[in-house]
């Protein structure tokens, strides 16, 4: 049990790094007027990757000696942990050509500030009173812009006293 509630509490907190990342900020820089980017982009879809010491979270708790059933209802939980705290449902980008955005929930604005596109559009940065957050950018055409954000961490996921590799990677796709 202590295992368990210890992942639910590391889920939790990745799953709020990753909901305030996805949120968005402002930048300093001016992005081309001709960029694709300009525009609103409203949320379409999301994936998590989750992985530790490269085998999802099923197979490595079934590999280090976990019930299957439970192995597949942990697995399940963080899933629905990440879908309920991400829920960028009715949520949209605004990128203008002066460099600004804003980020918008239903219509009504939440966040605003700058943004910078590198020169080969692999870089979205954006910047807020919260601060910097950089994206790769996955895809962008004239009516889908895909974002990703990934980290990796040294953790003791299972309680076991050896450091776990563990790697979490978000892709959020927007469409025109």
């Amino acid at each position: 049990m202590k295992t368990r509630l210890k992942l639910f509490y590391f889920i939790s907190a990745i799953s709020i790094v990753s909901l305030l990342a996805s949120c968005g900020s402002d930048d300093d820089d001016l992005p081309n007027n001709s960029s694709p980017i300009v525009g609103t982009w409203t949320y379409s879809d999301s994936e998590l990757t989750f992985l530790v010491d490269n085998q999802g979270i099923a197979a490595f708790l079934i590999a280090n000696g976990e019930d299957p059933i439970e192995a597949a209802a942990l697995e399940s939980l963080i899933e629905s942990i990440f879908e309920d705290s991400l829920d960028l449902q009715g949520s949209s980008f605004v990128f203008n050509a002066d460099g600004t955005y804003s980020v918008r929930e239903n219509g009504a604005v939440q966040e605003s500030g700058t943004y910078q596109l590198n020169s080969n559009n692999t870089k979205l940065t954006i910047t807020s009173s919260e601060g910097p957050q950089e994206f790769d950018v996955e895809e962008l055409t004239n009516n889908k812009l895909s974002l990703s954000f990934s980290e990796e961490e040294m953790e003791d996921f299972n309680d076991d006293g050896t450091l776990n590799t563990v790697f979490i990677k978000i892709l959020i796709d927007f469409v025109k």
